[in-house]
């Protein structure tokens, strides 16, 4: 008999640039590189063990996300986000996000319905261990089942677009265990008002969600100025 031949296919490798983005993004994320830092080119590329030009090209990257601020001949440091900062964004991502929410609580069906409620166990449990980043993912994970059913690829879109901010600003609130055990507490409220088809209430209840991670993100951000 002949063996079967498995199909070929091509793996994208991952290249250095990637993985230095994906470090810097979390060492921001954590908050082991805090808003306002200076970015010392050398010391970091050393501590990366990338060369300089592969360390500007993720700075750059990450400055695209708004995570860094590169300065012409003054060099670069991790963005501060000030009151004003974070209630501009604050109100683009109420409007998106309520509206992305509310569609879904018309829109989604009871499939779409019984995964947003499996990853608000995995939120969960994620947020008990205490592991920033991987509460940050499952919280990522849990709202992409809602953009995915909401029914509007482009408000997906412009979301996406803010997704650097939006992960930047809850990374800080985050750090707070209060925070995280309210974090789970205001989506579960949520969840509760979608399956139920309550898109006012479940707008509502995102919103009312957004505003608790902003202030928490000012408050963490005041502590490490102090710091």
């Amino acid at each position: 008999m002949k063996s079967k031949v498995l199909p070929s296919f091509h793996v994208q490798p991952i290249s250095v640039l990637d993985v230095a983005v994906q470090r810097l993004r979390e060492a921001i994320m954590l908050g082991q590189l805090l808003p306002g830092q200076r970015l010392v080119e050398g010391d970091l590329a050393q501590q990366m063990g990338i060369s300089r030009p592969t360390l500007r090209e993720a700075m750059r990257r990450l400055e695209a996300q708004q995570l860094v601020v590169l300065i012409p001949n003054k060099g670069a440091h991790i963005a501060t986000l000030g009151p004003e900062d974070v209630a501009e964004i604050r109100d683009v991502w109420k409007i998106l996000t309520g509206e992305v929410v509310a569609r879904f609580a018309t829109r989604g069906s009871a499939e779409d319905f019984a995964k947003l409620k499996s990853m608000l166990v995995v939120v969960a449990g994620a947020a008990q261990k205490g592991d920033a980043l991987p509460l940050l993912a499952a919280t990522n994970d849990f709202f992409t089942v809602i953009l995915d059913g909401s029914g509007n690829r482009t408000l997906a879109e412009f979301i996406c677009i803010m997704a650097g901010r939006i992960n930047f600003l809850r990374s800080q609130s985050l750090s707070d265990r209060t925070h995280r055990r309210e974090h789970v507490s205001q989506l579960r409220t949520t969840v509760d008002h979608i399956v139920v088809r309550q898109p006012k209430a479940a707008r509502a209840a995102i919103e009312a969600h957004i505003e608790y991670a902003c202030d928490g993100a000012l408050q963490q951000s005041k502590r490490d100025l102090v710091a």
